[in-house]
């Protein structure tokens, strides 16, 4: 989590990217030791700093950025030896912390047969350290890759309790020091505990969007910062939640810059002028953190029905090829609707097709040229928006029971449907006919 400073630590200097990496690097070098000797699991850097381990990631982090240690604890580690191993690396990372001024942060995490019995790991978490080992398979991330699976009623009610937590623990707590008058940072015997809040509500936006991410299986690889926003900003299709969020979200980011521009343009800020604009940057984090509020409580952005993305709004004309198995006689057929209702991953009804159970739905690769590909029961499809007169025509071949006409057409499509440079038909290798 990124950190925001009182004026002394400013003055005294506030660590630099560089000397970030350098904690990262002492730490992972100490962690090669500590993990030979330790009776715990092995223990992994991970967050924005692992990231950036890849070069091509070094924007993952800020010089306002912690070091994140996982430690892999279950019930049965909490043996004398495991305790006396942890006290000793929590030893270690306060004094380098205190020598480089970098904060470092230890998360215990449990093991996979108990998700939810102390300590725990949420689903989100879990997502980040399997994309970690698919990107540094040698770095023990393989002990944190199960992701403690979930399900997704479990996954929104960890999005819930976040979302809970944030606005009863921080959120409440800072409007009710700014309605006494006692949000002045300044000559502030509460200023450190102010602004920890106020970096958890910096930081829910992210935090929130890997959430959502997750429950709707598109986090992106990696899940840095940088990816999640762009998702977030560039998603192709209708989306309630964006619609809704991306005001009081980009003016959150924004304070987000202008205290990293603060903190790395003014070497010789007085006290009174670093106050006075860390204040503002305070008040407009609480004032859109406020919005946010309204918007998910009000409006229901906390469920799954407000979390749904449109892929296809109602009264669309979508083509659809039906994949037949390897075994049978042909490769398939074809098929037109009119949405009767939205298409969002969950099931497809139109005035011709009806699918009420989707297993899996994978988006296009690119929205305006791919087709999605869905699994339904024991069936895979691909699915593609078209124009009214081709729905006109291949409804009159439906309605008329025309196979001849209807397989021609899927073989005009197939090609189109299933080119892996558009569309995401790895899945369907092996388990149908055109494959």
């Amino acid at each position: 989590m990124s950190k925001f400073y009182i004026y002394q630590e400013f003055k005294e200097g506030i660590p630099t990217k560089e000397k970030v990496i350098e904690t990262r690097d002492k730490i992972i070098e100490y962690l090669v030791s500590y993990n030979k000797n330790s009776p715990l699991s092995p223990s992994v850097i991970f967050g924005s700093t692992a990231w950036a381990l890849d070069k091509k990631n070094y924007d993952s982090f800020t010089r306002r950025s912690d070091v994140d240690i996982a430690v892999f604890m279950t019930h049965e580690d909490f043996s004398h030896h495991a305790i006396q191993s942890q006290e000793m690396l929590k030893e270690f990372c306060s004094n380098l912390s205190l020598e480089t001024r970098v904060p470092i942060e230890i998360t215990e995490v449990g093991g996979p047969k108990n998700m939810y019995a102390m300590p725990v790991i949420c689903p989100s978490t879990g997502d980040h350290f399997k994309l970690l080992q698919r990107r540094f398979s040698n770095m023990g991330y393989k002990n944190f890759r199960k992701k403690l699976e979930v399900d997704k009623g479990a996954r929104i009610d960890d999005l819930n309790w976040y979302i809970k937590k944030i606005f009863d623990d921080h959120h409440r707590w800072l409007k009710r020091m700014h309605g006494s008058g006692n949000l002045k940072i300044s000559n502030n015997e509460n200023a450190t505990k102010i602004l920890e809040s106020v970096a958890k509500l910096e930081n829910f936006p992210d935090h929130f969007l890997r959430k959502v991410f997750g429950i709707k299986n598109i986090l992106p690889y990696p899940d840095t910062k940088k990816n999640v926003r762009k998702l977030f900003f560039e998603m192709p299709y209708q989306w309630k939640l964006r619609d809704k969020l991306i005001t009081p979200f980009s003016e959150i980011f924004a304070s987000s810059s202008y205290y990293d521009n603060l903190i790395n343009d003014s070497d010789h800020i007085y006290e009174d002028v670093y106050y006075k604009r860390l204040e503002d940057i305070v008040g407009n984090i609480l004032e859109n953190i406020s919005d946010v509020g309204r918007e998910i409580y009000l409006r229901g952005l906390n469920n799954d029905n407000g979390l749904e993305v449109v892929k296809i709004p109602k009264g669309s004309f979508v083509v659809i090829l039906n994949h037949y198995t390897p075994d049978s006689d042909s490769d398939g057929t074809c098929n037109v609707g009119k949405l009767e209702e939205d298409f969002t991953n969950k099931q497809i009804r139109t005035d011709t097709f009806n699918c009420g159970y989707l297993k899996w739905v994978k988006d296009p690769i690119n929205p305006s040229l791919g087709w999605f590909t869905f699994e339904s029961y024991f069936d895979y499809y691909s699915l593609k928006k078209c124009d009214e007169e081709l729905y006109n025509e291949l409804k009159s071949a439906y309605i008329n029971k025309d196979k001849k006409v209807l397989r021609k057409y899927y073989k005009r499509f197939v090609d189109d449907a299933l080119n892996p440079k558009y569309s995401r038909v790895k899945s369907l290798k092996g388990k149908i006919k055109s494959i």
